[in-house]
């Protein structure tokens, strides 16, 4: 990018011009990236390097939006993305629903603070730790068939600005691996996964870093597993699982644009009691994690929100549009993937928040069966029915873990789920991941803790 002095007057000037020809708000967002992305499956290697610089300009008319953007970044460019911003606002303005926005108004510069910048790191190195993992992976066992290993680094550095006098700096740094690994035995197949992620360097995969031996040893595991049963069961969670919950199931019901639009179960119950006592559940992007963020990409300063406190629901997540429309203003929640996509509500770092129990306490006299990890699954959000499938699980009889499960899965309704939580951990773990809606992938990260809840229905997949 150019001088900041420089920049800011480029995107200053954009701005009013955008004002200038009509618009009562504008904001862009300019970034640029630098990243590597590395797989090896099967022995097969492909390796990617990106370096991107671009720009989105959205303008707002009486609830009309309009979005551009342009890879053309010098006060040219900048300009004429404003004016089709404008005019694209125009253009839906008679159609739109009116309505005025809040805006607050943030300067800072953020600076990330890593051991080993992805960008310093040789690609050499990278791709020999990707190598490694898979080497670690078919050693483990000589059942194991299939392996697929990737990693992931990116740095970005955002300005976001706004018309209303919001200048924001901010650099961050994203890496991850993945290691999903595939066993055989007869006409058995099953697999292991194991994900290592943060807002941190190359640092992140040193020491303890090993995924590839952990999917594998999974993997293996279960190949001597028996076939999950049916029927209705009390349940035990483990951090993995009840965080896909908190996120899949609560996080995208709590977004504000789906509470507005009425296809979230959460619609109409704020301050009402939507689970149980020993629930809270927290949106944080400011916490240090693979879906960490300083400023949101509309430029508001993010903060912890406590969505559900002991089962009372307490807020939303919010940006401009919908904190404005809600009457309660942007909690910091708006997230696009790339500057070539306008941001929308979304979640961050979405966790349950740790209860009173140790893992021996919530497994005493605990009969039923304990699901651990996740697979996939998916959820309605208008009514809140829910499918989770369990990496494993295993049997629970009077507090002992006995037949250790395949192929289990869990089926619920997600208000249900939050009422029958009678337990709640005191261990909380986070895991990185991918969240996708509306066609953008944002890095998130799940948070849970072991947890018991009662009646849920349970099948083999």
């Amino acid at each position: 990018m150019q001088e900041r002095s420089e920049k800011k007057t480029d995107i200053e000037e954009a701005l009013s011009i955008a004002c200038a020809h009509g618009a009562q708000f504008s904001d862009i967002r300019l970034e640029s990236s630098e990243g590597t992305s590395i797989s090896t499956k099967d022995g097969i290697t492909k390796i990617n390097s990106s370096n991107e610089l671009g720009a989105g300009i959205r303008a707002f008319l009486d609830g009309a939006w309009g979005f551009a953007y342009t890879t053309q970044v010098d006060r040219k460019g900048l300009v004429d993305c404003a004016e089709r911003a404008v005019s694209l606002a125009k253009a839906v303005f008679a159609r739109a629903e009116k309505f005025s926005i809040d805006v607050a108004v943030f300067e800072d510069t953020v600076t990330p603070s890593v051991q080993l910048l992805p960008t310093r790191v040789s690609i050499a190195d990278k791709l020999n730790y990707v190598l490694n993992q898979e080497q670690e992976a078919k050693e483990t066992d000589s059942r194991v068939n299939s392996t697929e290993i990737g990693y992931n680094d990116l740095v970005v550095r955002k300005i976001i600005a706004n018309s209303e006098g919001t200048y924001i700096d901010e650099t961050t740094v994203r890496s991850i691996a993945r290691a999903m690994i595939f066993a055989k035995e007869g006409a058995l197949r099953q697999s292991g996964y194991k994900a290592r992620g943060d807002s941190k360097g190359f640092e992140l995969f040193s020491g303890d870093a090993d995924i590839g031996r952990t999917a594998a040893s999974q993997a293996v595991s279960l190949l001597d597993a028996k076939p999950a049963p049916s029927g209705q069961f009390d349940a035990m969670l483990d951090p993995s699982l009840s965080g896909v919950f908190a996120h899949e199931a609560f996080g995208h019901a709590a977004e504000a644009d789906a509470i507005i639009s009425g296809t979230s179960i959460l619609a109409g119950k704020l301050k009402q009691k939507v689970g149980s006592d020993a629930v809270t559940i927290v949106d944080d992007p400011s916490l240090q994690s693979y879906g960490y963020l300083a400023y949101d990409d509309e430029g508001t300063q993010t903060r912890r929100k406590v969505l559900m406190e002991r089962g009372i629901l307490q807020s939303y997540l919010t940006d401009i549009e919908t904190g404005s429309r809600l009457g309660v203003g942007s909690n910091g929640s708006a997230r696009a993937q790339r500057y070539d996509d306008p941001p929308i509500v979304r979640m961050s770092n979405t966790f349950f928040e740790p209860g009173d129990y140790t893992f021996e306490e919530l497994l005493d006299g605990f009969s039923g069966i304990y699901f651990v990890g996740w697979q996939y699954g998916y959820t309605t959000p208008t009514t809140g029915m829910l499918t989770f499938k369990s990496r494993e699980a295993y049997v629970v009889e009077h507090g002992e873990l006995r037949d250790h499960l395949r192929d289990a899965a869990l089926s619920a309704m997600t208000l249900e789920v939050l009422h029958n939580i009678s337990a709640v951990g005191q261990t909380l773990a986070f895991d990185p991941g991918t969240c996708g809606k509306a066609g953008q992938m944002t890095p998130n990260t799940t948070g849970g803790t072991y947890m018991r809840v009662s009646d849920v229905v349970v099948g083999g997949i």
